[in-house]
C-alpha cells in the first residue's frame, strides 16, 4: 500500500500532467485551426492549399502534428518539476527512460529483444486487424495489391519488390524517424501518467484513464479529420476507443519490460505500419472506422492481446508479491 501523502501526490500530478497535456496539444495546433479556418483538411475531399501552395500546404499539416507529438513529454517534464520537484538527472530514471535491470542477460541485450518484440508484435498485429477486419467483411481483400500495381506501373518496379520495401521499412522507420516523436508521446503516457495511475487504482482502470487521456489528447487534429475522416465527436470518440486498445499493448511493454523504451518503438512500428491495410483493399474508400488498426479490427486484434498479456502479468506480479 502507498501511503496518503504518495496518493496525493500522484493524484495532483495526474491531474496536472493531463491538463497540460490536453492544453498543449490544442495550443500547437491552434495556428493550423487558423490557417484553415477550422476545415477538415484531412478528410477526402478536404479544404484546398493552405498557405498559397499544395508544397506549403503538405509541410504545414505533416510539421504541425509531428511537434504536437511532443507536447505530452513537455507536460510530464513540467508536472515533475512543478509538482514533484525531480530534477533532470533524476527525472528519466523516473519517467522510464533507463534501461531495465538484467536478470539473465545483460541490460542492453534485455532491452534489444525487448524492442525487437516490440516491433515484431505491433506489426503482427497490425497484420491480425487486416484479417480480423477481412473476416468482418470490413475490408474487401485484392491480392493484386492495387495501390502496389499503381505505383509499379509509374516506377517500372515489380509489385513484389515494392511490397518487400514496405515491409523491411517499417522496422527502420520504426526507429528512425518515428521513435524521435513516439517517445515524445510514450514519455507522458507510459513514461509518467500509466505509472501514477496505476498505484492510484490498479493497472486496469490506469490502463482505460491513461488510454481516454490519450485519446482525448488527439481531438484537436481528429476534428480536422485526421485518421477516420470524421470530423466531429464521434471521430474522438473513436480513436479515445483505439488508444484504449492499443494503450493496452503498449502498456504490457512498458510494464513487463520494466521501461518505456519498447512502448516507444512499438509506437512508432504502428505509425509505420497503420496504412498497411489500404495496400491489400479493394476499395479506396474502405472505412478505417472499421478496417484500420484503430477502428474496430484493431480494438479486437490489440485489445485483446494487450488485456490477456497484461492480466497474466497481473497475476504473476500478485504471486510474485504473496511469495
Amino acid at each position: 500500500m502507498i501511503g496518503d501523502t504518495t496518493r496525493r501526490d500522484d493524484a495532483r500530478g495526474a491531474l496536472v500532467f493531463t491538463i497540460l497535456a490536453l492544453a498543449a496539444g490544442w495550443i500547437v495546433l491552434a495556428p493550423l485551426w487558423l490557417l484553415v479556418d477550422g476545415r477538415p483538411v484531412y478528410a477526402s475531399g478536404g479544404a484546398g492549399p493552405v498557405g498559397g501552395t499544395d508544397a506549403v500546404r503538405a509541410l504545414l499539416l505533416q510539421v504541425f502534428p509531428a511537434v504536437m507529438m511532443l507536447t505530452p513529454a513537455l507536460a510530464a517534464w513540467v508536472t515533475m518539476r512543478w509538482v514533484h520537484g525531480i530534477r533532470f538527472r533524476t527525472m528519466l530514471t523516473d519517467l522510464g527512460l533507463g534501461v531495465p535491470p538484467a536478470t539473465r542477460r545483460r541490460p542492453f541485450v534485455t532491452l534489444l529483444l525487448w524492442s525487437l518484440l516490440a516491433i515484431a508484435g505491433t506489426i503482427g498485429l497490425v497484420v491480425a486487424s487486416v484479417a480480423v477486419a477481412a473476416l468482418l467483411g470490413f475490408l474487401p481483400v485484392d491480392r493484386s495489391l492495387p495501390v502496389l500495381a499503381s505505383a509499379a506501373q509509374e516506377t517500372g518496379l515489380p509489385v513484389g519488390l515494392l511490397l518487400a520495401l514496405q515491409l523491411v521499412s517499417v522496422p527502420v522507420a520504426a526507429v528512425v524517424p518515428n521513435a524521435f516523436f513516439a517517445a515524445g508521446e510514450e514519455i507522458g503516457w507510459r513514461g509518467y501518467l500509466l505509472p501514477r495511475l496505476r498505484r492510484l487504482w490498479g493497472a486496469p482502470v490506469a490502463v482505460i484513464v491513461s488510454g481516454i487521456v490519450w485519446g482525448a489528447w488527439h481531438a484537436p487534429v481528429i476534428l480536422l479529420g485526421y485518421n477516420f475522416s470524421r470530423p466531429d465527436g464521434g471521430g474522438v470518440l473513436l480513436m479515445i476507443a483505439g488508444c484504449v486498445a492499443v494503450g493496452a499493448w503498449f502498456s504490457w511493454l512498458a510494464l513487463a519490460g520494466r521501461t518505456i523504451w519498447p512502448a516507444i518503438v512499438a509506437h512508432g512500428a504502428l505509425n509505420a505500419s497503420a496504412a498497411f491495410y489500404l495496400l491489400v483493399s479493394g476499395d479506396p474508400q474502405v472505412d478505417g472506422a472499421l478496417a484500420g488498426p484503430l477502428g474496430v479490427a484493431g480494438w479486437l486484434a490489440f485489445g485483446v492481446m494487450g488485456t490477456v498479456l497484461l492480466a497474466v502479468y497481473h497475476r504473476r506480479s500478485w504471486h510474485a508479491h504473496q511469495v
